[in-house]
């Protein structure tokens, strides 16, 4: 999409006898709708996990310079590391672009803005994608504080992704004592919000660490995992449910037969 330039607005404005800057509130907002639409279409695929698509757009908008205000290139940058991260597996151009993304806005390392803790918690994912599960332990616990201090934030689910990807991590670092009490805080917070966001995940992997305790509860086990399917199934999560059925309940059948 091609804008005319200021000077063109302005000698248009006179020619026609208007106010250029009624001409320029016109483009300018005609200009923040799409952006904001570009936004929902990007947002849109991260949702579907179109990694492609969202390469593509990225590039494009990247060319076009439409996204010219300090939070919307944080955006594009933040989504472009996704982008190639997921599309090229490359940890390192994906890390540089996020370290670009957040020092656009940077004040305080110990007061993090909402937007600020998404991007840094997208950093603990690739760092924990790459199994440097020590070093998305330090950032996430970086978010939480930061996130704690927000007096009002506007989106509550971040704490939540925050809380189940440092479970993850905790987990796959042998921590299951400490993952559970995440895990708990995440099912409460999940609850209160009244979401079901993130709670099948959180139920599945509670019955997975508990599965690991050197004393194990086989009931709370199994009523976690019964939990998680529920979910999964009422949320038509497809991939989820067989993979819940694959790692527990068939197993639990083979068990019995045994």
């Amino acid at each position: 999409m091609i804008y005319p330039s200021s000077i063109l607005l302005y000698q248009l404005s006179e020619r026609l006898g208007i106010d250029p800057n009624n001409i320029f509130a016109l483009t300018q907002n005609k200009k923040f709708k799409y952006v904001e639409n570009v936004k929902y279409v990007i947002k849109d695929c991260l949702k579907q996990k179109q990694y492609k698509e969202l390469y593509e757009i990225v590039k494009k908008e990247k060319d076009e310079k439409n996204f010219q205000a300090k939070e919307d290139k944080q955006f594009l940058l933040w989504h472009e590391a996704i982008a190639v991260f997921e599309v090229n597996r490359s940890i390192k151009t994906a890390l540089k672009l996020l370290n670009n993304a957040l020092k656009l806005t940077l004040t305080n390392v110990d007061f993090l803005s909402e937007r600020e803790i998404d991007i840094m918690q997208t950093m603990s994912i690739f760092y924990a994608e790459n199994k440097e599960y020590d070093k998305s332990i330090t950032i996430l616990g970086r978010c939480l504080t930061n996130f704690n201090k927000l007096d009002f934030p506007r989106d509550k689910a971040i704490k939540l992704k925050i809380i189940f990807n440092l479970a993850k991590c905790l987990g796959m670092t042998y921590q299951y004592e400490e993952a559970v009490k995440y895990i708990d805080k995440g099912i409460k917070l999940a609850i209160n919000l009244n979401t079901l966001y993130l709670l099948g995940e959180l139920y599945y992997l509670k019955g997975w660490n508990l599965l690991r305790f050197k004393q194990q509860n086989e009931e709370d086990i199994a009523n976690n995992m019964k939990k998680a399917l529920f979910i999964f199934e009422l949320t038509e999560k497809e991939t989820l449910i067989k993979m819940v059925k694959e790692k527990y309940f068939e197993n639990q059948t083979e068990k019995s037969h045994s």
